[in-house]
């Protein structure tokens, strides 16, 4: 198992083509949300967002004739966290984006890791960072302690957060991007390591709508 690396909040990196800065957070967070520029996290399964529900892997993820790369469908997995950390990267957790956060607590094996992204991440590759062209991803912990269905506060209960990308701007390689402690309520109705469904409600994400009803299967 590779050693465990630190947690990453809400992620500001990006890549589009080569490497990209990110000279601006996008939007504002209302108190007590927090934006750090740090990695990401993220992987793949089956998520309706507010609509149908949508599989990962029939899109290439880009979009124009310069080649800046564009939201997939949005998708949804979900693993062990013990799974997650032995997917982590070498470094220990540091990504092309930047390093990850520590978040002080202790976080048992059997927590359920669940993300909800636009990006490219996978039950392959869950720490895929996200990039430029307007992705997002919610990520999320649910304890051995509430894996039953119930209504759980996001970032009080479940440790949420989001992170979200801007278009390249015009000329350049730069995007902006952002992230914080997303608030708001999970009714979640199945909850195990085969699946977690459920509805997302009375978020405070910008830039994008993160009230949303949602499948993520179980990677394995």
């Amino acid at each position: 198992m590779a050693s465990e690396p630190a947690l990453g909040w809400p992620g500001l990196l990006l890549l589009a083509g080569g490497g990209c800065a990110l000279p601006t957070p996008l939007g504002e967070l209302s108190d007590p949300a927090t934006t750090t520029e740090t990695s990401s996290t993220t992987g793949t399964s089956t998520i309706g967002a507010t609509s149908e529900v949508s599989t990962m892997g029939s899109t290439d993820g880009s979009s124009g004739e310069t080649g800046t790369v564009g939201p997939f469908e949005v998708h949804a997995w979900v693993m062990r966290y013990d799974a997650y950390i032995d997917a982590a990267p070498d470094d220990g957790g540091q990504s092309d984006s930047g390093v990850g956060t520590d978040t002080g607590t202790s976080i048992s094996p059997e927590t359920l890791v669940v993300q909800i992204s636009t990006g490219p991440d996978d039950c392959d590759d869950p720490w895929a960072s996200l990039q430029c062209g307007e992705q997002w991803e919610v990520f999320m912990l649910i304890p051995p302690e509430l894996q039953v269905p119930g209504t759980y506060l996001l970032f009080e209960e479940l440790d949420a957060f989001f992170s979200a990308t801007g278009p390249i701007e015009p000329g350049g390689d730069l995007c902006s991007g952002g992230g914080g402690t997303l608030e708001g309520q999970a009714e979640l109705t199945v909850v195990s390591e085969q699946e977690v469904s459920g509805r997302l409600t009375m978020t405070n994400a910008f830039d994008f709508d993160a009230n949303m009803t949602f499948t993520a299967l179980g990677c394995g």
